[in-house]
């Protein structure tokens, strides 16, 4: 044996000498020489012992080790993990095999990952006369690759004893052992409370483990399953204390069929385990989904079982979904719509702000713009955890105007609210828009109040709108555009103002939200303003804000909403594109389209003079005769007098 192993394998054994020699073969051929495999015979009356004897006799690499009574496979493993001196521990059940470089594959990823934990999640199911290959995780997770959310790992990435390995310093740094009270789900407590202890857990798909599908194995009866479940709940329980309902935990109680496989004989243990374990239950987002509760609800509420199948009915998934879309159709009170594009590193902050959100009837639309990074692998664990998520996966990236619009359509709420993926919300956020919206009864409301967020802490900045002033008060919507920037995330629209007036974004690149806040702004007239809790405007260098060419989209919104609005005959008076100064000052690149645009607008600026100050139409002029943009710059004096500018103006009509 080697002095120092890298890694120990653990095998427990009860009367496995059938298949034994398969599995011990494997593993002492693995390409990885720096093991150590420790057997554990739990009272076995068979030959195994002798085998495994055998192989000791000829390999110094194997230990076996006896138990004094027959404990299960737990107490077999857990001695096995007392007596391992390996840097990982590695386990392997003595019916089943491994491929010759498993046990390297999973060190090599561990080592290169500084891993305390890798998690297997491939290995192939042996039949007699089949093999199925089989996956524990989401397909579009990566095969391969390191995972930071420990929550994650233990709720989504399940994996047996024998799929992982995990390192000895944390297995006795937290004390972490199988339950050898539960006769099933053993190996599930190993796992959650591994996961959650690790510091850094790190996916395989490689080499596989071969698993001996055997008849008359625990894994393969169906004695009670939801009283087992509820006793691995109870074990979770007691190991975490009250410390519990703050942990991540998502315990997948009954299955979409399970109520079937109550039987009169369980009834009454189910609902005990129930009522004990009720304070811990009705924790929200503490173990349990929403069809949990509602299953529990049932249980507890009926008085026999027969009551308690005719309440469920023949399938009580399906009774439940039906339920659920007809509650949520008659309850949700905003839909807030999410459009996601590569925006992994921020969409877990965002989400959280929204899911948990003071006001809890809304729908969460995301609409993933197909992105190529994590974003849509984010969203779908969220959407496990919070029904309330719906995700709309578009094949290929359309822009964020069609994102929103997707959105739009998908809606139930009465109320629309619109959030970029990067930013994030105060928890009482849309409560406190509801409220003032239905106190005012008006089809919009803006918030004045938001947050400039910056990757540098020390540079956040509490703002408010210029017209902050005037918060608490109806304003028309023509003046408010001489004030207010057109930012869609501070408004809360009226759902059935978009339907009925057919509004919806443009399709461009940029000031699409200009467009559609400004369109909805003049068909309504009058609009709320207050002074509420915070947005959270994350500043990205590389958000589209900070492009170059948004003069360029600029112009063209503005040019959308005069022909909307002259479609719709609204009076253009009172209209005022801003950004007109920094558009011809700031983008030089656009300059001739800036001039050539300015010279199409000619006869609604000297229709409609109120539009722009005198110092944008002194602007617009002289870009109109000076045909060069370094020559304008040449020539521009920004601190010309107002005075002058007045004079000029009125000189020139």
């Amino acid at each position: 044996m080697a002095a120092h192993p890298k890694v120990s394998i653990i095998i427990p054994m009860y009367n496995a000498s059938v298949f034994l020699p398969q599995c011990l073969d494997s593993v002492l051929g693995q390409t990885l020489a720096e093991i150590e495999v420790l057997c554990i015979d739990d009272c076995s009356t068979d030959d195994t012992r002798a085998v495994t004897e055998h192989y000791a006799a000829s390999d110094g690499r194997l230990r076996v080790i006896s138990m004094p009574t027959n404990s299960g496979p737990s107490a077999a493993r857990n001695e096995g993990m007392r007596q391992a001196q390996g840097d990982y521990l590695g386990f392997v059940d003595s019916d089943d095999w491994v491929d010759v470089d498993y046990f390297e594959y999973l060190l090599n990823l561990a080592v290169q990952h500084e891993a305390d934990q890798v998690l297997h999640t491939s290995f192939v199911r042996e039949y007699r006369h089949r093999s199925q290959p089989v996956r524990w995780t989401y397909e579009e997770y990566p095969s391969e690759g390191l995972i930071t959310d420990n929550a994650y790992c233990a709720n989504n990435l399940y994996c047996m004893p024998y799929a992982r390995l995990i390192s000895r310093e944390l297995v006795e740094r937290c004390g972490l052992s199988f339950p050898i009270e539960l006769r099933m789900h053993e190996d599930d407590f190993f796992h959650r409370t591994a996961c959650l202890a690790a510091r850094r857990c790190v996916v395989g798909s490689g080499p596989l483990y071969h698993y001996r599908n055997t008849e008359g194995s625990l894994s393969n009866t169906n004695d009670s399953p939801i009283r087992h479940r509820l006793r691995l709940l109870r074990a979770l329980r007691d190991y975490y204390g009250e410390g519990i309902c703050q942990s991540t935990f998502r315990l997948r109680l009954f299955g979409r069929m399970l109520y079937s496989q109550i039987t009169a004989e369980d009834y009454s243990e189910v609902k005990l385990y129930l009522q004990e374990l009720r304070p811990y239950l009705a924790q929200s987002g503490a173990f349990c989904s929403d069809f949990d509760r509602y299953a529990m609800t049932h249980i507890r509420e009926s008085q026999s079982h027969a009551e308690l199948m005719k309440r469920m009915g023949a399938d009580p998934w399906v009774r439940y979904q039906t339920l659920q879309r007809i509650r949520n159709n008659m309850n949700i009170v905003v839909s807030v719509i999410i459009p996601v594009y590569n925006t992994g590193r921020y969409l877990t902050r965002c989400l959280e702000s929204v899911c948990g959100q003071s006001l809890r009837n809304i729908e969460i639309i995301c609409v993933n713009d197909a992105s190529s990074d994590e974003s849509l692998i984010i969203l779908r664990q969220f959407a496990a955890e919070d029904n309330r998520i719906r995700i709309i996966d578009l094949p290929q990236n359309a822009g964020v105007s069609h994102a929103r619009n997707i959105g739009i359509e998908a809606a139930r709420g009465q109320y629309i609210y619109f959030i970029d993926s990067d930013d994030w919300l105060d928890a009482d956020y849309l409560e406190t828009m509801v409220r003032t919206m239905e106190t005012q009864q008006t089809d919009i409301i803006i918030n004045t109040s938001f947050v400039n967020e910056f990757d540098d802490p020390a540079k956040k900045q509490y703002s408010n709108f210029d017209f902050c002033s005037k918060t608490g008060e109806m304003m028309e919507a023509r003046t408010l555009q001489r004030m207010f920037p057109p930012s869609i995330w501070s408004r809360l629209y009226r759902r059935s103002l978009l339907t009925e007036q057919g509004i919806r974004f443009p399709m461009i690149k940029g000031g699409e939200d200009i467009f559609f806040a400004y369109a909805c702004d003049l068909v309504v007239g009058r609009i709320y303003v207050f002074a509420g809790p915070h947005y959270h405007y994350y500043q990205r260098a590389d958000s589209a804000m900070h492009t170059a060419s948004r003069g360029f989209h600029y112009i063209e919104s503005f040019r959308l909403l005069w022909q909307f609005l002259c479609r719709r005959e609204i009076s253009l008076a009172g209209i005022k594109l801003f950004y007109v100064e920094s558009l011809i000052l700031d983008t030089p690149e656009k300059y001739d389209f800036t001039r050539n645009y300015l010279r199409e607008i000619r006869e609604l600026v000297l229709a409609e003079p109120s539009i722009y100050n005198v110092q944008e139409l002194f602007l617009m002029e002289i870009t109109e005769r000076i045909s060069d943009y370094a020559t304008f710059r040449a020539n521009y004096n920004p601190n010309i007098s107002l005075s002058f500018i007045r004079h000029h103006i009125n000189h020139k009509r």
